[in-house]
């Protein structure tokens, strides 16, 4: 019977940690999506503070904005009022350089600047 019981506890940690896995994308497989796709994980990243999953997908500003909002108590009343699914992309451009605004749905409006270069995508201040 504990053998049972030891099995059971390995095969639920095993299982919780590879669902924990799944949920961090690398900048490699984030650059396989389309540009829709990538707001939509940084969205979520964002609404469930992954401050991890953000981190290497972010500009150090955009970064430090999001680490410091989200230990404040509206954090929530203000992630409660995004709606990641419903994304809006335009293309934009200040002077040379070139980004994708993603405007999110919700009372919130919350945007982002996501450029592309060498093939990875990062959220910019």
């Amino acid at each position: 019977m504990k053998f049972l019981k030891v099995i059971g506890i390995a095969s639920f940690v095993s299982f919780g940690l590879s669902a924990c896995g799944d949920s961090l994308k690398t900048q490699k497989e984030l650059s396989e999506f389309s540009y829709e796709e990538f707001a939509n994980t940084i969205c979520n990243a964002i609404t469930d503070a992954n401050l991890e999953q953000l981190k290497s997908n972010v500009d150090d500003k955009f970064f430090k904005r999001m680490q410091k909002i989200s230990n404040k108590d509206e954090f929530s009343d203000f992630v409660d009022n995004i709606d990641c699914s419903e994304v809006t992309l335009t293309e934009k451009s200040k002077g040379s350089k070139k980004f994708t605004l993603a405007t999110f749905g919700g009372k919130a409006k919350f945007r982002f600047a996501i450029i592309k270069k060498d093939g990875f995508y990062s959220v910019v201040s």
